[in-house]
């Protein structure tokens, strides 16, 4: 199911609109990217320490690989959607 600025709006209590500059942000800075309703996590350590939390608590610690790169081999990329 796609992902929507709509979605995660609902999610975690913010209008559409605040989401929107809120992700607007976090793209130019390179953080995040939301593209065809798929969120990449581009930098999951300085996207941690925008929203106060430690790295490694920050997505439930959630690997996306078996190899034992913390990143999950993904090169720090970690893909919702």
């Amino acid at each position: 199911m796609p992902l929507t600025q709509g979605d995660i709006g609902d999610a975690v209590g913010l209008s559409s609109v605040h989401v929107c500059r809120m992700l607007s942000s976090l793209r130019s800075d390179d953080v995040l990217s939301l593209r065809h309703g798929k969120l990449t996590v581009h930098d999951p350590d300085r996207l941690s320490v925008l929203a106060g939390l430690d790295a490694d608590s920050f997505l439930g610690g959630y690997p996306l690989g078996g190899n034992g790169d913390r990143n999950g081999g993904h090169g720090g990329h970690r893909a919702f959607g």
